[in-house]
């Protein structure tokens, strides 16, 4: 009887044993993996270049040799890890230059890529404070509109910047300065914010399956020109509209305009007088505010004594922007116009002991004079802040009229409150204070002079008789308005 011969499974190559076992424990892993829920624990994990995204997802990257700028303008992308990883670090890299502030990261941000064959609603940050501090995490679907996904990243990295300074409330992200940001990046930097893949050089060198970190900066779609001749064609949203959007503002057509209307109101607020510090003192303040209209007015009360100060100063801004083009300065005629506005104080005068208190406008010489020290530095310190934005703005040959009004009244400031701290005889005020006031009244009485010469007409005469009791609130007006888009 003849036997077969059957070679031993022992006697296989060492090489061949070792792949089957790859295949069998990648095969155990690929089937834990896709029964695994959110928890993350077994599913591939990479961690991006800083650390504070950790990305999770169901399969590593797939190779491939596609480059990341193959179209520049494709409105979806499909997302893998290690790309999703430097997406991450690319728009947190161009966030902290927006408001040109260092990368002190406290808390990690878990993102999660979400397996489907359609295109999911836009990512949306959720946040959750443990023993150890907060933890965020976004779910990323595989195919999402590039745009979104920054958005979101933007979104999710301001909540991660406003929790590092505590507070009794969870701080309330505005829709429009995520939105407003996320535009200014985009229009930057373009493309390069979302790579899909890697490009071929980074997988044939040393560092394979690795993408750069860093973007480069093309301008790809204008800053200003693209976003002017948009708001030319279609209406911008009002002020109310744009800050507490209705859902119909947030769909469609109107989704659109809404962005860009973010952008350019988030542009023209870093565009002020510190601007981009100011920003990142509002978003400090969100988790002691009630909401973020608290923070807002308490960051910017200096430019906007009123929220209705800041309606005016965006409807203004809008005029100036979308009616103009590149022009980096205002007229002659609106900038002595915008003078005259701010050097005007709102006041109560009573003509007469019986009479009512009547509104009235004076100028800042009266209110001075007769004003306590308390409430003419509220009203002074106001007036500062136009004028930082009115010289920002100003025509060329109008900047040294509006400059010396400012370094007036900031060298009386400092000069009022070095004299209020020295005190002569028997607890009454040091003998400088009455030069102070009338160095004060000199100085502004030929900058009045050399302002009236400018708009060949007199000057408005203030009203007759009467005691100046107490101001209004300082009305801004259209000389609140931040330097005209186009201005860098």
């Amino acid at each position: 009887m003849m036997t077969c011969a059957r070679r031993p499974f022992r006697t296989l190559p060492a090489g061949l044993w070792v792949t089957l076992a790859w295949l069998a424990a990648a095969g155990g892993w690929l089937e834990a993996a896709a029964t695994d829920g959110p928890g993350f624990p077994h599913q591939p994990t990479i961690y991006s270049r800083s650390g504070q995204f950790v990305i999770h997802s169901r399969q590593f990257t797939t190779p491939t040799l596609r480059q990341p700028l193959g179209a520049t303008n494709r409105a979806y992308v499909v997302i893998q890890p290690d790309a999703l990883a430097v997406s991450a670090e690319r728009v947190k890299q161009r966030l902290l230059g927006e408001l040109a502030a260092p990368d002190r990261w406290r808390n990690r941000i878990h993102l999660l890529i979400v397996k489907g064959d359609q295109v999911a609603a836009p990512p949306v940050p959720m946040a959750a404070l443990f023993s150890d501090g907060w933890q965020y995490s976004l779910r990323v679907p595989e195919r999402v509109e590039a745009g979104a996904l920054v958005r979101a990243l933007v979104e999710v990295l301001l909540m991660e910047i406003a929790n590092r300074y505590p507070g009794s409330h969870p701080p309330e992200i505005p829709r429009w300065l995520a939105d407003g940001l996320a535009g200014l990046m985009l229009t930057e930097v373009g493309p390069d914010l979302v790579p899909q893949s890697n490009d071929l050089l980074d997988r044939l060198a040393n560092g394979w399956g690795q993408l750069r970190e860093n973007t480069r900066v093309g301008r790809y779609f204008g800053r200003d020109t693209e976003l002017r001749n948009f708001l030319q064609q279609h209406p911008p949203l009002t002020f109310n509209d744009l800050t507490l959007p209705p859902p119909e503002v947030l769909a469609g057509n109107q989704r659109n305009v809404f962005e860009a209307c973010s952008q350019l109101l988030v542009q023209e607020l870093l565009r002020l007088p510190n601007g981009r510090a100011l920003c990142w003192e509002m978003l400090a303040r969100l988790t002691q505010s009630f909401n973020w209209q608290t923070a807002f007015m308490r960051t910017y009360g200096r430019y906007f004594p009123q929220m209705v100060d800041v309606e005016k100063w965006w409807a203004v801004t809008l005029l100036q922007f979308s009616g103009r083009e590149a022009a980096n300065n205002w007229s002659r005629a609106a900038t002595l116009q915008e003078l005259d506005q701010v050097l005007g104080v709102p006041v109560a005068v009573r003509p007469s002991r019986e009479a009512a208190p009547e509104n009235a406008v004076v100028p800042i010489q009266r209110a001075v004079a007769e004003l306590p020290l308390p409430q003419q530095a509220r009203v002074l310190r106001t007036k500062i802040g136009q004028l930082e934005m009115l010289q920002a703005n100003a025509a060329p040959e109008l900047v040294p009229l509006v400059t010396g009004y400012l370094v007036a009244i900031q060298e009386y400031l400092a000069e009022r409150a070095g004299a209020s701290t020295s005190l002569g005889e028997k607890g009454r005020p040091a003998a400088n204070v009455p030069l102070t006031l009338r160095r004060l009244t000199l100085r502004l009485a030929a900058l009045d002079t050399e302002r009236a010469t400018a708009t060949q007409a007199p000057q408005p005469n203030p009203p007759a008789g009467g005691k100046v009791s107490a101001p209004t609130p300082v009305a801004v007006g259209k000389a609140s308005r931040a330097a005209p888009a186009g201005a860098r």
